[in-house]
C-alpha cells in the first residue's frame, strides 16, 4: 500500500481526499448554530411596525412635495422635506413610505427625494405602483 500511495497518481488521490475533508468541514461549521450571520447581514432589518400605514409622499415635476399622512395634507418645496417629515416619522419609528413619483418628472429630483427621505430616518420606502 505504501508503495500505491508513492506512486504519483496515489499521490493526487490522497491530496484530493485531504480536500475534500476540508470541504466537509467547512460546510459543517458554516451550517453549525453558532457559525456567522450570512453575507447580507449587513442590511439593516426594519423594527417593528406598530401603525402599518404608510406615509404617502407625491413628488412634482417642479421639486415640490405632498405630504399626505396623520390626517393632513402639506405640500413643501423639496428643501424643506426633511424638517416637515422628521416631526411625523418620530411619532412613528419604521414607518413605511410610500413614493408616488408623477410622470415627467426629473430622475434627480425624484432620487433627492428619495434620499431626503432615507436620511430623515423613514422605515422602508416603497414607489407607488400606477
Amino acid at each position: 500500500m505504501g508503495k500505491w500511495l508513492s506512486s504519483n497518481r496515489g499521490a493526487r488521490w490522497a491530496r484530493n481526499v485531504v480536500d475534500l475533508g476540508l470541504v466537509v468541514a467547512i460546510i459543517v461549521l458554516a451550517r453549525s448554530p453558532g457559525a456567522p450571520a450570512p453575507a447580507k447581514a449587513h442590511l439593516r432589518a426594519a423594527p417593528p411596525i406598530a401603525d402599518a400605514t404608510p406615509l404617502a409622499v407625491s413628488v412634482h415635476g417642479d421639486g415640490t412635495v405632498t405630504i399626505a399622512g396623520d390626517g393632513r395634507t402639506t405640500t413643501v418645496p423639496l428643501v424643506q422635506l426633511a424638517g416637515e417629515v422628521q416631526p411625523i416619522l418620530a411619532a412613528h419609528p419604521g414607518r413605511p413610505v410610500q413614493v408616488d413619483v408623477a410622470d415627467l418628472t426629473p430622475y434627480e429630483i425624484a432620487v433627492e427625494t428619495m434620499d431626503t427621505l432615507d436620511s430623515a430616518g423613514c422605515g422602508p420606502i416603497e414607489l407607488a405602483r400606477r
